[in-house]
């Protein structure tokens, strides 16, 4: 799914671990709708390294890609947006790129 609007809020990373060990962090923001006369908004949550990647900051004009996720607890049903992609409207020319790390034959652990 797809939105566009402005961030109007973004909240604090928490950050904890999960049952199999591993590190978890998470940060929401609200995207709001605008020029529309009622807008809509949508919460969003990033996880992990999207949090670095797409560095959402109040104020700045946004169209969101996410995933929406549906969990059952105790009888009841909760929710989640998990952004998986951000384009910021003041720099849409700039794609956002991921650096590989260089390969470095002395560290392959294959077997082959």
């Amino acid at each position: 799914m797809t939105f566009k609007g402005i961030v109007k809020h973004v909240s604090a990373i928490q950050k904890g671990i999960s049952k199999s060990g591993n590190e978890w962090q998470a940060l929401e923001a609200v995207i709001e709708e605008s020029g529309v006369q009622y807008p809509q908004s949508v919460v969003v949550k990033q996880l992990n390294e999207n949090i670095e990647r797409f560095r959402l900051i109040k104020g700045q004009e946004v169209t969101v890609h996410f995933n929406s996720r549906v969990n059952e607890y105790n009888g009841r049903f909760y929710q989640t947006n998990v952004c998986w992609k951000v384009e910021k409207q003041d720099d849409k020319t700039l794609p956002v790129t991921v650096t590989q790390k260089e390969f470095d034959p002395s560290t392959d652990d294959l077997p082959f």
